[in-house]
């Protein structure tokens, strides 16, 4: 993985794949690779997330796992998680490194977007990413 960033796309999401390859080619060292796999992070010793949608920072350390935060972290909320297992995740995430998290409710056919310090932002139409060198995302788009 090394001098890359992956975007991983895990199976809740398959219109956020357009944004994973989005994102990935938009990355701002300029080289990416898109895995349709799912990739864990190992946050700390008792600490593991797997994101539904991630992209790695570049050179990021892997062992088994990756060893740290993803650069972006995103959560698809089906109806079945609470809300206090969504906010354990955000937090988990920027604790130990992500620049942004995002969290999709693909029934309310919106996101929020979270980044460390920063209150977390609503967004249903489309939004642009400080990750993605200003690159606007279409929510209406990956909704469809």
């Amino acid at each position: 993985m090394a001098n890359s960033n992956v975007a991983e796309v895990g199976t809740g999401a398959p219109n956020l794949t357009r944004v994973a390859v989005q994102t990935a080619a938009h990355n701002p060292n300029g080289r990416s690779s898109v895995n349709p796999l799912t990739s864990e992070f190992r946050l700390s010793s008792r600490h593991w997330l797997q994101p539904d949608v991630s992209i790695a920072y570049p050179d990021q350390p892997r062992e088994d796992y990756l060893q740290g935060s993803p650069l972006l972290g995103v959560e698809i909320v089906p109806s079945s998680n609470t809300a206090e297992k969504i906010d354990i995740k955000i937090e988990d995430y920027l604790t130990f490194g992500a620049r942004e998290v995002w969290v999709v409710y693909p029934d309310r056919r919106h996101l929020w977007v979270f980044q460390p310090g920063i209150s977390g932002t609503l967004y249903s139409a489309s939004f642009e990413s400080a990750l993605l060198n200003g690159q606007r995302i279409d929510l209406p788009a990956v909704f469809a």
